[in-house]
């Protein structure tokens, strides 16, 4: 092993977790802190359906998997070298209910670009949409699909009431 191999963490609930060495942090921060947790106050229903918009490399997602073991997960991540390691991810838990979609949710269907830094290599864990030409000069443009919040509701059929994270 080397320091550049990914980490293969197994969770208690028997998720299977891959993780890049340059995404410790953000792994530590959902699995270990369960930073998504604090401040939740309502209710999970027993099968919940949950939006993962900006899904990464999948970790809230597998997260959100262990924590709701019978819920059914929709994971959008429209840049390409995160979505490879969300499906990785998803194919190491192919028992869980977990649908990836390459695709950014925006206000609008169609399309949208992303502007990932020029820190970007591998993965990353941000990127934003602008519009004009407001901080092209340092930062890498990708034209990615997007659809709409009610474009998922209305395509997976989803009941108004269910829960977005």
């Amino acid at each position: 092993m080397t320091k550049k191999d990914p980490l293969l963490f197994v969770t208690r609930s028997g998720i299977l977790v891959q993780v890049p060495r340059r995404l410790l942090h953000t792994f530590k921060e959902i699995f270990m802190e369960e930073c998504y947790l604090h401040g939740l106050e309502f209710d999970v229903p027993d099968h919940p359906v949950i939006i993962d918009i900006g899904a990464n490399a999948g970790y809230f997602t597998l997260f959100a998997s262990s924590r709701f073991p019978h819920s059914k997960i929709l994971a959008f991540e429209p840049i390409l070298s995160n979505f490879k390691l969300l499906e990785i991810n998803q194919n190491l838990n192919r028992h869980r209910q977990i649908t990836s979609i390459q695709k950014a949710v925006a206000g609008h269907s169609g399309e949208v670009t992303m502007m990932l830094g020029d820190y970007y290599d591998n993965f990353s864990t941000t990127a934003h949409i602008v519009e004009g030409d407001h901080g092209r000069d340092k930062c890498q443009a990708v034209k990615v699909p997007c659809v709409t919040i009610q474009e998922i509701f209305d395509e997976y059929k989803l009941a108004q009431q269910s829960k977005v994270f």
